[in-house]
């Protein structure tokens, strides 16, 4: 089909060409402006084999642009005629040509018309927008060549120092499709320009990806840049070279144009870059190179903005080249005998006219390559198992080169935890895993890696496995982990015991058995813990942490629970490899029937003692015990359960009506002792008797205690100072908490509440959410306000009781109203304005409670605000300056007041907080209207 196309384009204009001796012997009949729009047409035909590269600015005003046209309609005439006698010349050399080179020079010239028709209209289109810049081509088949385009759009100009903008680009070049994004901004200043920018850079054909950074600082005659590369892809594929992979380098490039301001015609450009690789394709597409480097030398002559000659000399790691430079740059919408004219040169260099060009940098992704190995290895991809389990691991590979070694390593983590590899080389290794690490965000997913090594040298690309370790876990069984079912009495007989069996597994989906292994670190634990005071000990279990599990699982040698003191609901669990204990399940030991009807009541029969703590009513409390005898005699080991021990309270008989409470304990202490607590839900004081029975024998009675259940209390709030005070300033509020007897109580967590009155603000109010008594009993709290209210304040204690409220008042201070003081020695009345003369005006402040507020310095009170104004005029001429008070107590206020505009005043003082900014404070006063003062 493109075929096609291209023919229908060769043949329509092969007839153009025809008919250019008609065209050429009309021009010649035209007036000078009928010439000079034949000349603009001409010149715009004369592209043949040129890209255009146009720019939507124009960098010169109508104005000129109008003018120009009038002062250069010889030079345009002189260039009609020039224009003429070329196109003379290239008809008679087509007309000269034989048919085969006729057919060939019309099939360029059709092209070359093609490309500048697109290039110029797409321009047009694309400059509306923005900066825009393309080259467009298509080879003599019609199809499409390498090419480009890029715009630069402004996102904020405010026309003078700032401009914020986005540049768009795409390009094809090498079978490429690369685009550009980037985002920048540049700031004016004086004679400079400094901008900053960053770039996406896609290479949609070889899915490569890079980012940009760069910077760029111009003047009048000088543009200096400097970019970097950073690669956001890694390898593929290559495109270009079989066997090869490919990625974005990394590299920078810096840069710089100059030209003379006394000859702006002539251009220097200096280019440095360097790209970092092993083979990294920089100077062009076939020649790789080891982090290279590339120099470039231009040298540029621009006749008439339109068009420019250049040439650009590139050296670089061994290899140069020179490139002659033609630039054909049209600007659209500028009328062309304004870019033919030479004056106009000098316009292009300025700052002013540079300032929406485009970014300078390097928008074709250079590329570093690497060889692909002989052959992919391949391992596992994940081995999973438990703290020091073995296995092995054998790498496949495929290659036809002999196999010169397999080479292994992991990362330090795996090795400090444990984790070993038994060689370093090799086809086939065996793994030791590392340590469960317990607890949150703990890592227990390690790397294994391995390389292969061919005879020829050649290296794989690291493959990478994952091992993963997992917790000891008990598998959970259908009946309990332990033998018999139990309660079983406590003799510290191993008939009495209990076997524990469980069986052993790791964290997997499968829930396997661990067969036939030694696991280190093992441990029973029991909560009580085993020992001589609760009874428990664990038979048949060695000295060893390390036990051998069977193949079912099992430990080959079961330990057995017994104990001597009976026990309910022991927790018995098991912790291996440091991990966190596991519940393997509860037992219970019931009395020891061989003495267990011969507990007995000690000889020091029942005593009691006033405990120190109250109970959650406030009530004081009283304890009561007795040693317990066993069978042989002594005192029974702690925890002993003494289920048929019975209290009793015998005095006061209406002890249930007195609000009076026992509660008996069923186990014993560590010296054998049995306890009770009586406390009240009532106020009581008098005598106390309680019995206790136990088995056959008789109850014994306790001797009489007097007992006192006297209401715990807290103290009204007090404060240091009298109410009120200024805004801003402290209550130091102290409350005492006491016991039923009066006793100071230390360490009671007191609660403080407060409640505004009158709808004030509660968020201005500040005091802690509680505090703690101290030795004394006295808790502190600092109340405090930002603003002029009441505040009530209310402490409580849990389980005691909460004060009386307390109600605090916060003032601003009270003042007089401001009397002018003084003024500029020597100056006149009334003083003059210019900001040196001034007026200064007093005011006496006095504290809530009607005293002078002392020590206000320079016209500041603490927290207290003073705003200073004038009433009814404009205050932005007016200066407030507040003056230091050289007496203290005098509660006098003076500010000194300037005016850089002739103005009368009438000078205002307040004290609060305003409502929102700018407005006036709620409490204020004004000069007496007989005493205003005026700035002549």
């Amino acid at each position: 089909m493109l075929s096609y196309i291209g023919k229908v384009i060769f043949l329509l204009f092969f007839l153009y060409s025809l008919l250019i001796p008609y065209t050429i012997t009309n021009s010649f009949a035209e007036g000078d402006l009928r010439t000079e729009r034949y000349t603009k047409k001409a010149d715009e035909n004369d592209n043949i084999g040129v890209r255009v590269n146009g720019s939507g600015k124009k960098y010169l005003n109508s104005d000129t642009r109008k003018n120009s046209v009038k002062e250069n309609n010889h030079t345009s005439y002189a260039d009609t005629q020039n224009v003429i006698a070329k196109n003379l010349q290239m008809a008679g050399n087509f007309l000269s040509s034989s048919p085969s080179e006729l057919a060939e020079h019309a099939k360029s010239y059709a092209l070359g018309q093609v490309n500048g028709l697109v290039t110029s209209e797409a321009q047009k289109w694309l400059s509306q927008f923005g900066t825009a810049r393309i080259n467009f081509g298509l080879d003599k088949k019609g199809a499409r060549k390498n090419g480009s385009l890029d715009l630069l759009l402004p996102l904020y100009d405010n026309k003078a120092d700032w401009l914020f903008f986005s540049q768009l680009g795409y390009r094809n070049k090498d079978s490429r499709d690369t685009i550009n994004v980037g985002l920048g901004g540049r700031y004016f200043y004086q004679d400079w320009m400094y901008g900053l920018n960053t770039f996406y850079d896609n290479d949609l054909t070889g899915k490569n990806q890079r980012l940009g950074l760069g910077g760029e600082v111009w003047a009048d005659n000088i543009k200096l840049a400097a970019n970097t590369y950073f690669r956001v892809s890694n390898w593929k594929n290559s495109r270009d070279f079989v066997g090869y992979y490919e990625r974005p380098a990394n590299g920078y490039d810096i840069s710089g144009e100059f030209f003379l301001p006394a000859y702006p015609n002539l251009g220097a450009k200096l280019t440095y870059e360097q790209y970092f690789g092993d083979e990294v394709t920089l100077f062009d597409r076939d020649t790789k190179q080891k982090n290279p480097v590339l120099a470039t030398l231009g040298l540029s002559y621009t006749p008439v903005p339109l068009f420019t000659l250049g040439v650009d000399y590139k050296q670089g790691n061994g290899h140069n080249e020179t490139q002659f430079l033609a630039n054909l740059s049209y600007r659209l919408g500028v009328p062309l005998s304004v870019q033919l004219s030479p004056e106009n040169v000098a316009t292009a260099r300025t700052l002013a006219g540079s300032r929406y060009d485009l970014v300078e940098r390097n928008n074709h992704i250079v590329l570093e390559h690497q060889a692909k190995p002989a052959a992919q290895l391949s391992l596992p991809e994940v081995i999973t198992g438990y703290s020091g389990s073995q296995q092995e691991i054998t790498a496949k590979f495929s290659s036809e080169s002999p196999l010169k070694q397999i080479h292994w390593a992991t990362n330090k983590d795996f090795e400090q935890h444990g984790g070993k590899l038994s060689s370093k080389t090799g086809n086939t290794i065996n793994v030791t895993l590392p340590a469960y690490l317990s607890g949150d965000n703990q890592n227990n997913n390690y790397p294994i890696y391995a390389v292969a090594e061919w005879e020829n040298n050649q290296k794989s690309a690291p493959a990478e496995m994952r091992v993963i370790v997992r917790p000891f876990m008990l598998k959970k069984q259908e009946g309990a982990n332990f033998t018999p079912a139990g309660p079983l009495p406590a003799t510290g007989d191993q008939k009495d015991g209990y076997t524990f069996d469980p069986v052993i597994t790791f964290d997997t989906d499968a829930n396997a058995p661990i067969k036939n292994v030694t696991i280190n670190h093992v441990q029973w634990i029991t909560d009580p813990k085993i020992g001589p005071e609760s009874g428990l000990k664990l038979l048949d279990w060695g000295t060893s942490d390390s036990v051998v599990l069977d193949e079912n699982g099992r430990f080959k040698q079961k330990p057995v629970l017994v104990s001597t003191n009976p026990h309910k609901d022991v927790k018995v669990y098991l912790q291996i490899d440091s991990q966190p204990p596991e519940l393997v399940g509860e037992v219970s030991f019931g009395d020891n029937p061989a003495n267990s009807k011969d507990y007995s009541i000690g000889q020091s029969g029942i005593t009691s003692e006033k405990l120190k703590s109250l109970s959650g009513g406030g009530y004081q409390q009283y304890q009561f015990m007795a040693t317990i005898l066993g069978g042989d005699g002594k005192p029974v080991k702690e925890g002993t359960v003494i289920s048929d021990a019975h209290w009793k309270i015998d005095k006061p008989s209406d002890a249930g009506k007195n609000g009076i409470i026992l509660t008996p304990d069923t186990k014993t202490d560590s010296k054998g002792n049995l306890k009770a607590i009586i406390t009240s839900t009532k106020a009581f004081k008098g005598d106390v008797v309680v019995s206790l029975q136990v088995g056959k024998y008789k109850s014994v009675q306790s001797p009489t205690s007097t007992v006192n259940f006297g209401l715990a209390g807290i103290s009204p709030i007090t404060s240091d100072v009298p109410s009120p005070i200024v805004v801003g300033r402290t209550y130091n509020l102290t409350v005492t908490v006491t016991d039923g007897e009066g006793n100071p109580l230390p360490n009671k967590t007191v609660n403080w509440h407060t409640e505004v009155e009158n709808g004030g603000d509660k968020n201005a109010v500040k005091i802690p959410v509680s505090s703690t008594t101290n030795s004394s009993g006295k808790a502190t709290a600092i109340l405090t306000s930002s603003t002029d209210q009441d505040v009530t304040v209310t402490a409580s204690v849990d389980g005691i009781g909460t004060t009386q409220p307390l109600t605090v008042n916060f003032a601003w201070p009270t003042f007089s109203r401001p009397i002018p003081t003084g003024q500029s020695p020597q100056a006149p009345q009334p003083v003059m304005h210019g900001g040196t003369d001034f007026y200064t005006f007093t005011t006496t402040m006095y504290a809530p409670d009607g005293r002078l507020f002392e020590n206000p310095s320079e016209g500041s009170l603490g927290h207290v605000p003073i705003k200073w104004w004038s009433e009814l005029v404009n205050n932005t001429p007016l200066t407030f300056t507040p003056q230091k008070n050289t007496q203290p107590s005098s509660g006098e206020v003076t500010v000194q007041v300037t005016s850089t505009e002739k103005i009368k005043i009438h000078i205002c003082v307040g004290i609060g907080i305003p409502l929102k900014p700018g407005d006036i404070p709620p409490s204020r006063k004004c000069v007496d209207p007989n005493n205003m003062k005026e700035f002549n």
